[in-house]
């Protein structure tokens, strides 16, 4: 069965995606095998989720993200290469930051990416020869830069 949602609020992207009711089940991170529109689909609808969290489900003093942050995060999911990169994992910081994450700390290749809703994003990553790659003030229209998408690529 599928649900149609509409994020529900008006920044500019307003879009209403038809998500099946499984769509937990196949939002693991994994390399993308399933056509980009249902990964995108995908990401739409963890960030509708992080969107629509109870306060109580989190830290007290937890700051929620701006409506910006969000639609800085649905404009990124536009133009991330899903046919040749790995499903972000997607999270929400006490700080107010929508995070994108691939990978784990201590996992060959990490990518942690960052919106606070300024039409930028900022990340840290680290490839399979441990050096990091840092970037600050990136235009969240501007997608992910080469050098990143090259390190995720599967």
């Amino acid at each position: 069965m599928e649900t149609t949602r509409d994020f529900g609020f008006d920044v500019g992207l307003r879009r209403e995606v038809s998500i099946p009711e499984t769509a937990k089940d196949w939002f693991k991170g994994t390399a993308v095998s399933r056509p980009n529109h249902a990964c995108r689909h995908l990401l739409y609808a963890r960030l509708d989720e992080c969107r629509s969290e109870p306060e109580e489900g989190r830290w007290p003093g937890a700051v929620r993200p701006a409506d910006a942050a969000f639609a800085d995060a649905y404009a990124f999911i536009e133009r991330l290469p899903l046919s040749s990169i790995p499903v972000p994992e997607i999270g929400l910081a006490d700080d107010g930051e929508i995070n994108f994450l691939w990978g784990s700390g201590d996992a060959a290749v990490y990518v942690d990416l960052g919106f606070y809703g300024t039409g930028t994003y900022s990340y840290f990553a680290r490839g399979g020869d441990g050096r990091g790659i840092r970037g600050e003030d990136v235009p969240a229209s501007e997608g992910l830069p080469g050098e990143i998408v090259a390190l995720l690529s599967v």
